[in-house]
């Protein structure tokens, strides 16, 4: 069995998200964006690529609801679509990149 180690300043930048149907999610390097009272290592000036966060299909549609509904993340994104746009049609945009995970189900995956 192997086993996966992250040393102190690599847990600085973890991210923990409980989905309370897939269990626990931790995603690296995440903590600079992540606009949250109890996270110290939050940085004003880092932005979430929204693109990213929504095709990415390790990434968790919950995790991404999540983070846009409660207004978490600043988004580095172009002109063309607003934050109030990504909002209005987070859903669809979703449904339409994570087609195939957009329903939850239970698995293990770590991403390095």
């Amino acid at each position: 069995m192997s086993k996966i180690g992250f040393d102190e300043e690599e847990m600085k930048n973890i991210v923990l998200f409980f989905n309370h149907h897939t269990g626990t999610e931790l995603y690296p390097d995440f903590s600079p964006v992540v606009n949250d009272p109890r996270n110290p290592y939050y940085n004003s000036e880092e932005t979430a690529d929204i693109q990213w966060l929504i095709t990415e299909k390790s990434i968790s549609p919950m995790f991404v609801k999540y983070l846009v509904e409660d207004e978490m993340i600043a988004f580095a994104q172009s002109k063309d679509m607003d934050d109030q746009t990504i909002k209005e049609n987070l859903d669809f945009l979703l449904r339409y990149f994570k087609r195939k995970d957009y329903f939850d189900k239970p698995r293990v995956t770590i991403i390095v």
